[in-house]
């Protein structure tokens, strides 16, 4: 409810799941951020909050495919 009243983006719920320790939830965020095109995205290699994700596989393809890029 609050992201359609407030604006959230896929790529900032992504980084709250992560910083829970919810690698499924915030790795499903991302995906979907990708998909979406999320401008936030530019942010995905550098960014502290998503740490925790650096390791994971799905993490690793989402950066492969260039979802890292700002378009």
């Amino acid at each position: 409810e609050e992201s359609r009243t407030e604006g959230f983006y896929p790529y900032e719920l992504a980084e709250i799941y992560a910083q829970a320790g919810d690698e499924t939830r915030a790795l499903d965020w991302l995906e979907r951020a990708c998909n979406e095109h999320d401008f936030m995205m530019q942010y995905v290699r550098v960014a502290p909050n998503l740490e925790p994700l650096r390791e994971e596989p799905r993490y690793r393809e989402i950066v492969r495919r260039g979802c890292a890029v700002a378009e």
